[in-house]
């Protein structure tokens, strides 16, 4: 990917790898628990310029059906 820098000149941005997981568990038709695993590699990048990533997080919940 490439981008333009504050002197308006093209950057080139590095490569990265963004490797998630994700998970859910159905205990009863109605009701299940999710995970979901982002960046588990920790990996520092920039998916836009000057726009740094987050690092690796966790959200995991219950999930309830109306």
């Amino acid at each position: 990917m490439y981008a333009h820098n504050n002197q308006q000149t093209v950057e080139k941005i590095p490569a990265f790898l963004d490797l998630g997981f994700q998970a859910e568990y159905e205990i009863i038709p109605r009701f299940s628990i999710f995970l979901q695993l982002n960046n588990i590699l920790n990996d520092k990048y920039q998916r836009w310029y000057q726009y740094d990533n987050f690092g690796m997080n966790v959200l995991g919940g219950l999930r309830l059906k109306f």
